[in-house]
Order: C-alpha cells, then structure tokens, then sequence
C-alpha cells in the first residue's frame, strides 16, 4: 500500500514538471515569434532591463519567495522520502518473490497445464509425494522391468538439503532414478532463472516450522530458530 502510495505521488510530481516544462516551453517560443524580422532591437543583450529599483523590490521578492517554496518542498519531500523508503523497498522486493513464486509454480505444474510435471511425480502442487513411472535393467539378465519409483515429498526439502544443494540436483537430477537433469547446465530444458523461480515455489510449498520467531520472507515459512511439526519429523 505504502508503496503504490510512493509511486503515484512520484507520478503526480512527474506529470506536474513535465506540464511546467511543456507551459514553459509555448510561451518561449510564442514569445520567439513576435521577434522575427527586428531581432536588432528586440535582442535580449540590447534591450534595457529592470532598474534598481525593480531588481532589488519586487523582482528580489518574488525570487525569494519562489526560494521558500522550494525550501519548503525539500524541507518536507526529503524526509517524507526516507520514511517511505523501507516500504517501497519492502513492497519491491513482495512483488519480486511474488512473481518468482509465480513463475516457478508454472514451471512445476502438471503438463496438461503448460509445466514440466514436476507435480505428476512428486504428489501435487503442494508436493506431499508421489510415485513415478520408471524402467530398470537386471544387471544379471538384462531384463528391462517397469517399475512405480516412491518419489519424494519436496514441501520438506529445505529442510534436508541446503537451497544450493536443491539447486545442484534440479540442474544434473539424481543417477539411475526418474530424477532426471532439468537444468540446461545438466542438459536439461531450464535456464539458471527457471531453477531459481522453481527453488522460490518450492520455498513457498514447505511445511512450516513451529516456534518460528520471524520467517525468512512472506512466500518462506522457513527460520533460523524452529523446526518441524513432530508428526512430520517422524515421517
């Protein structure tokens, strides 16, 4: 809220300067016009300016009191600034993990809707597990058997794997399971900012911890301080 206040007040002073130049700029050159043909005797450096009299009253005025006003201005806009400040950064940066988590759950939704089916295997959008289709080769025989892989639940994975860590086994999967590499680094399809918007919707979708004093941000229910509910710790 703050935030949207900051911009459309930013707004306002910019459509009023830009209304303050553009006024100022008819009227200098409508002004230019009436001194085409005698510029000789119209030249600003030729004809006489205001006496004494006018310098030193009524034009010494009005400079200062354009002078206050504009002391005035500083004097309020400056701190204004600094109290609205930590807001619109706090608003920017909302939006920004906002839209990453957004992002990031397009790319884990199921194919059928526009993703890569990260929730096909893993349970879901909220990611309590799930089972995926896979194929193994008897090292003795060679036979090829199609098996259900238990995929794990990932609304823990924070809490067993650092986000670096989760970002290594997105980029080059997991050797001989369905887990295959989805970053293009592993040959997969997704760029670093892909796996970065996943990891932001995957912090989203984590278990939240009990006795959390201050979470890591609005769209991570992970701390420093808790830790899981203790019917998921035994899990």
């Amino acid at each position: 809220m703050i935030a949207s206040t900051s911009t459309s007040i930013a707004w306002v002073i910019l459509l009023i300067s830009l209304a303050g130049w553009g006024a100022y700029a008819y009227f200098n050159i409508k002004a230019g016009k009436d001194e085409i043909g005698s510029e000789q005797t119209l030249a600003a450096n030729r004809k006489p300016y205001y006496d004494d009299e006018v310098l030193e009253g009524s034009r010494l005025e009005r400079v200062q009191v354009l002078g206050l006003l504009f002391l005035v201005i500083i004097t309020i806009a400056l701190p204004l600034y600094w109290v609205l400040e930590p807001g619109r950064q706090a608003g920017a940066q909302f939006g920004f993990e906002k839209r990453f988590t957004e992002w990031g759950a397009t790319l884990f939704a199921p194919t059928a809707e526009g993703g890569y089916n990260c929730a096909g295997c893993h349970g879901g959008m909220k990611a309590t597990g799930g089972v995926a289709s896979y194929a193994v080769t008897d090292p003795k025989t060679g036979e090829v058997k199609a098996v259900s892989w238990k995929a794990p639940a990932l609304n823990t994975v924070l809490y067993r794997f650092s986000d670096e860590e989760v970002r290594f086994i997105l980029n080059y999967g997991r050797p001989f399971s369905p887990m295959s590499a989805w970053g293009t680094i592993g040959g997969g399809p997704m760029n670093d900012q892909s796996i970065t918007t996943l990891i932001n919707y995957l912090q989203k979708i984590q278990i939240p911890q009990d006795n959390c004093v201050e979470t890591r941000g609005p769209y991570n229910p992970t701390c420093d301080d808790g830790q899981l509910p203790a019917d998921k710790t035994n899990e």
